[in-house]
């Protein structure tokens, strides 16, 4: 792999890897494409396009007299109008540009490395020519669902799920882009989009059609998407997928694809599973080629012409596989046999005995692309893909002050003695630092006396008093607490220190180590203290973290955190006054990919008694946490 970086990175090769250079090329693929078929005459499948918006207008029926070709959605005619008012050889090229141009885009706003996108795009190529001889719709679809994983990545949630409805609405494939929203830190968003954008484009054709009839052709849709499944089983031209590949090699009629689909899904989905490797992106990207190839395996009505997704979800998988170093020469053989056989055996320098004797009859252009797939499912299974560490702490830094903030409400007798205590404690573990703790009274009405606060600052001269009058909650004591703060590394519990001395301990070696929010995950000591309502509010919250929000560090709240400066600024940017302040902290931070964030298990102490919640604290925080997921 290194070796084949540096050749790319050669002068010669610089003008082949250039961005304007390569959209010229591809543009330039496409247009021979179209000026050859022009010339023959044979552009059948851009003329049922066209047709498709003149039937809508006639109100005809779009699937009667097209039964075998025409297989897309209403929605369609909405996207093949500006084409299909033009004269038919300027809208022939103009369509098969823009979908060249969209998945262009699409790819370079996933935002690879030069060598990684010049890659991609020379590897996919051929099989863009073969999809522009046909003007595939297929380019596009697979743009649309790349754009929308990338609209996710980028928190742009509701542009996301236009790209889903777009593509599910015109050619059934696009709802794979759901296969992304368990990525998705806006989901509430996402979820308001797709139901947007369904009713937007359910009802754009009734602009120059009728509810009656818009309604009536979804329905022969359907009944047309069923029957042509049916036909492709062994069709020459269709089913050149790992259904086809099987089907056809057995000669087998009797057996249902489910038997195939339904391990394949169970694989497919298996990943989700490794919840701690979603903070990677390249975890994610493998997840988009997974999904690309999955719309060409597990299909029955894929044609050699639509294998373009595949071929971009190859060179994708080849630039961001963690096996780079682990597996190189299996990884180049594999691509080397894909782009042999799957890109290159409908072409003219592929033998022409070999593709008509065994690849097309028993669709073996698929075979690659299986093992290909097979192999990113493994990888995603197995290996660690979250490799980048923080850079740890100077020694100047690692012996400086730190914080502890202990919001106060209510403090029970004796609480200043304990607070003492815990600092004598924490200085004796962490020889070196200065601990200085910030008490913020949140309004108590009984326990925080002047006497109790004399004693405390008499003993622990350093100190910091923030003395509210009103009650405010949690939220907002521990923001006022932080306002006090200068020092480079921080952390706040509550002021009974519920924790065990040595889980805070943990929790400031890890900051030392670089990490800029450190998070309590609560163990089974803690658990077997609630009472069952508040454990099944705690095992809610903590899956509601993960469905609505995508947070991977789903205990939020464990009331003990630690952060540097960075971590510091996502703590004061919180608005929430109550409890659930600690989900929007944490949600803030993993908006940020740069931002290190990691999980260590604690100890509660045993002598500590949770009390249970009240009803209305729930209905309050549940307010809260649909707040969080709307405004984020």
């Amino acid at each position: 792999m290194k070796n084949l970086k540096t050749l790319v990175a050669h002068p010669l090769f610089r003008i082949f890897q250039n961005p304007i250079f390569l959209f010229v090329m591809w543009m330039c693929i496409t247009l021979v494409c179209c000026i050859f078929k022009l010339a023959q005459g044979r552009y059948n499948n851009f003329l049922i396009f066209r047709q498709s918006y003149w039937d809508a207008l006639a109100q005809i029926s779009l699937y009667l007299e097209n039964l075998n070709a025409y297989l897309y959605g209403i929605s369609f005619t909405v996207l093949i109008a500006p084409f299909a008012v033009l004269p038919i050889p300027l809208g022939m090229i103009l369509w098969c540009l823009a979908n060249t141009a969209f998945l262009y885009y699409a790819i370079r706003k996933l935002e690879p490395e030069t060598w990684k996108f010049t890659l991609i795009i020379w590897v996919s190529a051929n099989d863009l020519y073969e999809a522009m001889v046909y003007q595939q719709y297929n380019v596009g679809i697979a743009a649309m669902i790349i754009l929308a994983f990338v609209c996710i990545e980028k928190k742009k949630d509701f542009w996301a799920a236009l790209f889903i409805v777009v593509g599910t609405m015109t050619k059934i494939y696009g709802i794979l882009g759901l296969a992304f929203i368990l990525f998705s830190k806006r989901k509430l968003h996402l979820l308001w989009g797709i139901l947007f954008w369904s009713i937007v484009f359910f009802c754009l054709p009734m602009i120059y059609t009728s509810p009656e009839y818009v309604l009536s052709q979804y329905r022969d849709w359907l009944e047309v998407l069923i029957y042509k499944n049916n036909l492709n089983t062994f069709c020459y031209y269709t089913n050149i997928s790992l259904l086809g590949m099987v089907r056809k090699i057995s000669q087998v009629t009797t057996y249902s694809d489910l038997w195939l689909i339904i391990p394949g899904i169970l694989l497919f989905i298996a990943p989700y599973f490794r919840i701690n490797q979603y903070e990677s992106k390249s975890f994610r990207l493998l997840y988009l080629s997974s999904v690309l190839l999955f719309m060409i395996l597990f299909s029955t009505g894929t044609e050699g012409c639509g294998y373009i997704s595949a071929m971009v979800a190859v060179g994708i998988w080849f630039v961001n596989t963690p096996t780079r170093k682990k597996t190189p020469v299996l990884n180049i053989t594999l691509l080397i046999f894909c782009i042999v056989l799957t890109s290159l055996s409908a072409s003219g320098i592929f033998p022409k005995y070999v593709r008509v004797n065994y690849v097309s009859p028993y669709a073996l252009k698929a075979l690659p692309c299986v093992f290909i797939w097979l192999k990113i499912v493994w990888e995603q299974l197995t290996q660690n893909f979250v490799t980048a560490l923080p850079a740890s702490l100077t020694e100047t830094g690692k012996r400086s002050r730190i914080d502890i903030v202990l919001p106060c409400y209510n403090p029970y007798e004796g609480w200043e003695q304990q607070l003492i205590e815990k600092h004598k404690e924490l200085e004796a573990m962490l020889d070196g630092y200065d601990i200085r703790f910030i008490v913020v009274n949140d309004g108590s009405k009984r326990g925080f006396t002047e006497e109790a606060v004399l004693r405390l600052t008499n003993n622990l001269p350093s100190t910091i008093i923030v003395d509210n009058k009103t009650n405010q909650g949690k939220g907002a004591a521990v923001r006022d607490g932080i306002a006090y703060s200068d020092s480079e590394l921080a952390l706040y519990t509550d002021y009974d220190f519920p924790y065990k001395i040595e889980s805070v301990c943990q929790v400031i070696k890890y900051l030392e180590a670089g990490y800029d929010v450190v998070v309590a995950n609560r163990n089974h000591t803690y658990y077997s203290q609630l009472s069952t309502r508040r454990k099944l509010a705690s095992h809610a919250s903590r899956f509601l973290n993960f469905m609505l929000l995508g947070l991977t560090h789903t205990d939020t709240q464990g009331g003990l955190k630690g952060f540097n400066r960075k971590g510091k600024a996502f703590l004061a940017s919180t608005r929430i006054k109550q409890f659930l302040f600690d989900t929007e902290f944490i949600y803030k931070a993993s908006l940020d990919d740069t931002t290190f964030i990691k999980e260590v298990p604690v100890d509660l102490r045993s002598e500590v008694m949770l009390p249970d919640m009240k009803k209305g604290v729930f209905v309050n925080e549940l307010k809260n946490l649909l707040m969080i997921c709307w405004k984020g």
